[in-house]
């Protein structure tokens, strides 16, 4: 059955914004592939690219020509987004100048710390390098993406200090408490929730009550609910609670907490 003018229009309406779009995904996916291979040993998943780092190499060149792909893609069938991103940026001698001069220091700040073996071999291996490069990636972000990118720093800074499976407790916990804040109950009946998880938390943190978890992650994960959950809670009553998913994560998971409990 041949397709009507109309058939054909709605095709090109839905296809062009998929055509303008996906050039930028190919190149996100790329870059992050990339990035998280070149990354592996901060996240603590290189052993799982091999001892010889061959396989490491060959994700980071096959991401770096994934993202080449997709940046042609955009060039050429695109909006050239990508170029109208970068454009600014290069053009603002200033600012890159004043960027390289904090590069340089937060760079000096690293190796001075990892030299002196500052705090401890999380906070100067880790959590510290982490920063630096993030601090280099979320500055050249677009704006709309800092928040996010933040989140998934945090999250790979909890991952590479505690592991898979520490890692994974710690998030569930903390989304579960998060959740119950959210749930669709009377609020008394939240608080009564919130106390009962309560008592089991300090229950198993004193050993009555056994976990599949280390003991590694109880100072962590106090630090991150026992203040900012109040008030995220009282707040969250009032309406004044960060909105949206984003906010909320953000709110909680902050990079500097895996290496400093005290983190306000």
């Amino acid at each position: 059955m041949a397709k009507t003018g109309a058939q054909h229009a709605t095709e090109n309406a839905v296809s062009r914004p998929l055509r303008n779009v996906l050039p930028l995904y190919i190149f996100a996916g790329g870059l992050a592939l990339a990035l998280l291979a070149a990354g592996a040993d901060l996240i603590g998943c290189a052993a799982l690219l091999g001892e010889n780092g061959v396989l490491r190499d060959q994700l980071i060149l096959r991401g770096l020509v994934i993202a080449a792909i997709g940046a042609t893609a955009d060039f050429t069938l695109g909006q050239r987004r990508l170029l109208a991103w970068l454009k600014p940026i290069a053009l603002d001698w200033q600012g890159l100048v004043k960027f390289a001069s904090l590069i340089a220091q937060l760079g000096m700040l690293v190796v001075i710390m990892r030299m002196c073996y500052l705090e401890h071999h999380a906070f100067y291996h880790q959590v510290m390098r982490l920063a630096f490069y993030g601090f280099i990636i979320h500055h050249l972000l677009p704006r709309e993406l800092r928040l996010p990118f933040f989140i998934v720093l945090s999250l790979a800074g909890i991952l590479s200090v505690f592991g898979l499976a520490d890692s994974a407790w710690l998030l569930g916990i903390s989304l579960v408490l998060i959740g119950i804040c959210h749930a669709p109950i009377p609020f008394g009946a939240r608080v009564t929730i919130l106390l009962a998880a309560g008592g089991f938390l300090t229950a198993a943190r004193f050993g009555l009550i056994p976990v599949p978890w280390t003991k590694a992650i109880w100072p962590i994960l106090a630090s991150m609910f026992m203040f900012r959950f109040i008030i995220y809670f009282y707040d969250f009553k009032h309406n004044k609670a960060p909105v949206g998913l984003v906010n909320t994560l953000a709110y909680f998971f902050l990079l500097p907490n895996v290496a400093f409990p005290l983190f306000p």
